[in-house]
């Protein structure tokens, strides 16, 4: 057994564990809510299906390969058209509207035509026959496929709306648990394509599973409500950090490939620690200045509300009038926490 496959099989295990931990523990504690339903038949159909997976690819020359990579070709497609039931159904477990129920009879539409094709036409491993082949069938797997995407495509744009007419339509709490839904759904791009970057390396299974373990845990916090409010700090984190790697990354590059065409001879670790004495340099006064962006362009209230609060710090220090500090600051907690009711007791 291959490191990459072993790790890819340790990551498996734990997405599955979290996706059937987040789906019982929602289904204990809000049985009649849905999304703890939907994550546990979703951990279900995705255990058989990566099961069944590894077995054909670690037996193919067995006598059951075929009837395991037919049963892996089936649940692919209950394992997508789940997550897209999920967009129409979170966070409280039903549809917004009857107009947005689109969405589930979209999931329900590909999966039967895409059981229908995968089930009785060609598997996607081409390397494996379908021993349920009906040449009837198998005609119009091609058509039945295509309609298949469609109807996936529709599911998705569909699930999508209907999740920002719903952060549209939310009260705050509501709000913040679809943040914590976008936040880790955002994840999972950016983790397959650096995934399949660094397949080679062995971090690809990792980075990916890391991505998909952030769906079900987001997912248990948000109906559980269990610190929903940190969303906003994770989401500002995450950015400025991302920018920041970022940048550093494009900086370590383009100064390796400068030293190298400027250092005599062939001196490329003098390069490599150059650029990474000057990346490491940079990193705290970059992080500040990204933070300093984020924080005016996405958290203007928050952002604000600090420049008063040091404003009231600096002035504190010089001002000794009782009657002139006890207004400043009430102003202060007025700017900065705008509370309904204010008193100010003083002994």
């Amino acid at each position: 057994m291959t490191a990459g496959r072993a790790a890819g099989e340790y990551v498996f295990v734990g997405v599955f564990l979290a996706f059937v931990s987040a789906g019982c523990l929602i289904v204990y504690r809000v049985p009649a809510n849905l999304v703890g339903w939907l994550l546990t038949a979703e951990a279900l159909a995705f255990a058989v299906g990566v099961s069944a997976d590894a077995l054909t690819s670690a037996e193919r020359d067995a006598i059951w390969a075929d009837l395991v990579g037919w049963l892996g070709d089936l649940f692919w497609a209950p394992m997508i058209a789940l997550l897209i039931a999920l967009l129409a159904v979170f966070p409280t477990g039903r549809a917004l509207t009857r107009r947005w129920r689109v969405d589930v009879w979209s999931a329900v539409g590909f999966v039967v035509l895409a059981l229908a094709a995968n089930g009785f036409g060609p598997l996607m491993d081409e390397g494996l026959p379908n021993p349920f082949a009906v040449p009837a069938i198998a005609q119009l797997a091609e058509p039945a496929g295509a309609l298949a995407g469609f109807l996936l495509l529709v599911g998705v744009v569909f699930g999508i709306a209907s999740l920002v007419d719903r952060f549209r339509r939310a009260g705050a709490s509501e709000r913040q648990q679809i943040k914590w839904f976008v936040f880790a759904a955002f994840l999972l791009p950016p983790a397959l394509v650096i995934s399949d970057a660094t397949q080679q390396s062995g971090l690809g299974p990792w980075v990916l599973g890391l991505a998909m373990l952030a769906l079900p845990i987001s997912i248990a916090i948000a109906i559980l409500r269990y610190r929903l409010y940190e969303i906003d700090r994770i989401i500002n984190r995450t950015v400025v950090y991302g920018v920041v790697v970022g940048l550093l990354a494009a900086l370590f590059a383009g100064g390796v490939f400068l030293l190298r065409g400027v250092l005599p001879g062939q001196q490329s670790d003098l390069a490599v620690a150059a650029s990474t004495l000057g990346v490491a340099a940079l990193f705290n006064p970059l992080r500040h200045r990204i933070q300093g962006l984020v924080d005016r362009r996405f958290y203007r209230s928050r952002y604000d509300a600090q420049r008063v609060v040091e404003a009231f710090s600096a002035r504190l220090r010089d001002e000794v009038d009782l009657e002139s500090l006890t207004s400043e600051l009430a102003e202060v907690v007025q700017d900065s926490v705008q509370p309904e009711i204010m008193s100010v007791w003083v002994k």
